[in-house]
């Protein structure tokens, strides 16, 4: 089942474009309910599938943990952006060149075999989606945001994807932690 979590979630952000994008799909009633609970199905099964932690105590201590820093960080961004003026091209350049030193990163992880450029690539990718965290709740919570303003499901949508990534990286850091056969060379 492992295998069809890519497919489901790729599949389900590609969804999430579809309905940030056509806003005329977002405000017709029958659809817009139908589409945004496919899209949280195929981002609960997708990572469903891709958690594989047997005990049950540990799933729910999880959830439990990042379901509390995701409040944190939700709250954090509706208080910075009234310190902090929200320019969306210095945030998406600041992420982009994130993304493209972790993908610079991830090829020198296997041209080196070392286990510190590893280390560096899960700071940048957690580093990322924690700014993309705050950066969704300050928008929200500021006034220039008159996009979602009256869609509430769709700024919805925006905080259950956030809280799915920051989830996917808290089940992926205690996998790692579990698994002992990682050997410095292999990339996970």
């Amino acid at each position: 089942m492992s295998r069809w979590s890519t497919v489901l979630i790729m599949s389900a952000f590609l969804l999430v474009t579809v309905f940030h994008s056509l806003s005329p799909l977002r405000y017709v009633y029958p659809y817009n309910y139908i589409l945004m609970l496919i899209i949280t199905e195929l981002m609960i099964l997708g990572t469903g599938a891709m958690c594989s932690i047997q005990s049950l105590e540990l799933m729910v201590a999880v959830i439990a943990i990042i379901f509390f820093i995701w409040i944190c960080l939700v709250a954090f961004g509706a208080v910075v952006h009234q310190y902090v003026q929200l320019n969306p091209l210095c945030f998406l350049t600041i992420i982009f060149l994130s993304f493209m030193a972790t993908v610079m990163l991830i090829y020198m992880q296997l041209v080196l075999d070392t286990q510190t450029v590893l280390h560096l690539c899960r700071i940048l990718v957690c580093y990322s989606i924690v700014a993309v965290i705050i950066y969704h709740s300050a928008i929200l919570h500021s006034s220039e945001a008159s996009l979602f303003q009256e869609d509430y499901i769709l700024s919805g949508l925006l905080l259950f994807v956030d809280y799915i990534c920051l989830f996917i990286l808290g089940i992926m850091y205690v996998q790692y932690k579990n698994d002992t056969n990682i050997k410095p060379g292999q990339v996970t």
